[in-house]
């Protein structure tokens, strides 16, 4: 049988477990193969076949370096791929110069990454694919930022309509608690009918219980991407998610949310294919996984748990404090990757993996192989 006798499933299936790199190649083959790999559902089909598949390495980050000149002036920055164990340099044919001077991660997901530039006023943001290096700028958010207003960013993707959507939330400092409303912006890539530009809504945040205020969101933690939703610590005491589908806040209460001590800090990330928290005190070191049963109650699953002290405290709280928004988990074990170094959650044991210099910030995340913005017309060439 000739492959071009398939039906279109089987073909979709076959072609949704090649590599980007392949596929791009084949968009050139004929009309009907360009055709199934244009489709925006395909690309999380690949994403699901692919990503699974056992020819992916899933042991890859990418990084960001940023580099000053005297008097705190930035001098430039670059992109790496490194391996997710060691942080050793990974990819020799992947080093890309960026043509800003102050670059910042602002979030990934799906192989797409968010770049918040800080040279200029207002600050641009930059949608990148690594791996077809393509990019476009978005229209500038309608939310400025002063003394007592802050503007965090994050992106995620709707499995409803197929979409990427990079959402900014205004963080009014002044105001106490979560019964007041924060305001949300939208930007939905390849949005027409809105022509491309920003949508402002309100939505409750919350109850008076979940602080919003400030560094109460933890915007310095970032948010995590995870099955539709982006996900923060709220307060230390709940878990505060939005849902990009609904574009609605929801919200749950951390298992230990009542637990007093004098030094304490949390931070949510994903253990192998489950939503965790990992919560650190001067008492004691845990990790706790969220389950949801079919009707969507939440419990939480003690995963680890071991006595602490306040210097093991400071020295981890530190490490991640460098960079809060990676945590990678390594096969099995209670050590993780973290900032420029592995943590032993058991032993307490914290190795530095590399050398960041004085002049130099260095930040990680997510790389995935993936066909986002394969197909946008704006897109430029990084």
């Amino acid at each position: 049988m000739s492959i071009n006798n398939l039906n279109g499933d089987v073909l979709t299936q076959i072609l949704a477990r090649l590599s980007v790199k392949t596929l791009l190649i084949l968009r050139m083959v004929c009309k009907s193969w360009c055709s199934i790999i244009d489709d925006p559902s395909f690309m999380l089909i690949h994403i699901k076949q692919y990503y699974n598949g056992s020819d992916y390495d899933k042991t890859k980050l990418i990084s960001l370096h940023v580099e000053k000149q005297e008097f705190s002036a930035f001098k430039g920055c670059w992109f790496e791929v490194r391996n997710v164990d060691t942080l050793c340099f990974s990819d020799s044919e992947f080093v890309t110069h960026y043509d800003f001077r102050n670059a910042v991660l602002a979030g990934s997901c799906f192989g797409l990454v968010l770049l918040l530039i800080k040279d200029d006023d207002p600050k641009p943001l930059k949608l990148w694919n690594p791996c077809l290096r393509k990019s476009i700028f978005l229209p500038t958010c309608p939310f400025t930022e002063s003394d007592t207003i802050e503007v965090v960013y994050t992106l995620g993707y709707s499995n409803l309509t197929h979409c990427f959507k990079v959402c900014a939330f205004k963080v009014d400092n002044s105001l106490p608690y979560s019964n007041e409303a924060m305001p949300v912006a939208i930007y939905t890539v390849g949005e027409k009918k809105n022509n491309n530009q920003w949508r402002t809504i309100t939505r409750e945040s919350g109850s008076a219980n979940i602080p919003v205020k400030g560094p109460k969101v933890d915007s310095e933690k970032g948010f995590l991407f995870f099955q539709g939703a982006a996900h923060c610590i709220a307060g230390d005491t709940h878990l505060l998610s939005f849902n990009f589908v609904s574009e609605t806040f929801s919200w749950v209460e951390l298992p230990d949310a009542s637990e007093k001590t004098m030094l304490s800090a949390k931070y949510v990330f994903l253990l192998d294919e489950a939503l965790a928290i990992m919560s650190l005190s001067e008492v004691n070191r845990r990790i706790w996984v969220m389950n949801k049963d079919d009707f969507g109650v939440v419990s939480w699953k003690l995963w680890f748990s071991c006595a602490s002290s306040e210097t093991d405290f400071l020295e981890v709280d530190r490490r991640i404090y460098l960079d809060p928004k990676v945590f990678y988990h390594n096969n099995g074990s209670t050590s993780f990757t973290l900032a420029d170094c592995s943590y032993d959650i058991a032993t307490s044991k914290v190795e530095e993996l590399l050398k960041v210099y004085v002049d130099q910030t260095f930040t990680l995340c997510n790389y995935m192989e993936s066909l986002a913005l394969c197909k946008q017309s704006d897109c430029t060439f990084f």
